[in-house]
């Protein structure tokens, strides 16, 4: 009996975890996608020094939950981050975010002289949101990815 209890808290909690999983790879997509049809556009009218050239995602390590805004002019990358990603980055970044809520998209800037991160905002953009597609006039990544970069 007490093995039977074990095996059906352990199936429950593999179930758990793959549902996890799935639900960070559909984040992931989703922030994939607005990148590169939308946000990339936005910025890049918005600003004339390090326009977004390439939107690039990893597929593996601790790095995996984010979305890397590669830039022009030698300006450091922007970075779309989620959970567990951004966990680990606000413990690096030399002002962290004192109460972040995880279930939302966090912005940061690359600080390429110390290989770590310099800035992270977080946004009004809800992972579940992400997850529905974000309407292409939605520009509330687009002004975290402007204030991150101004120090805003």
């Amino acid at each position: 009996m007490t093995q039977e209890f074990a095996n059906l808290v352990a199936e429950h909690a593999r179930r758990q975890f793959e549902e996890s999983l799935k639900t960070l790879a559909n984040v992931k997509a989703g922030l994939r996608s607005f990148a590169r049809s939308t946000l990339m556009a936005q910025v890049n009218a918005r600003v004339e020094r390090g326009r977004i050239e390439k939107v690039v995602t990893r597929f593996v390590g601790q790095w995996e939950w984010c979305i890397e805004l590669q830039r022009a002019d030698g300006q450091p990358a922007i970075f779309l981050e989620f959970r567990p990603t951004v966990v680990v980055e606000n413990e690096r970044v030399p002002v962290p975010i004192g109460e972040p809520d995880y279930s939302r998209v966090f912005v940061t800037l690359e600080n390429a002289e110390r290989e770590s991160i310099a800035r992270i905002v977080q946004t009004d953009v809800r992972l579940a949101e992400v997850i529905d597609g974000l309407s292409r006039d939605d520009c509330r990544l687009r002004d975290a990815v402007l204030a991150v970069e101004l120090g805003t």
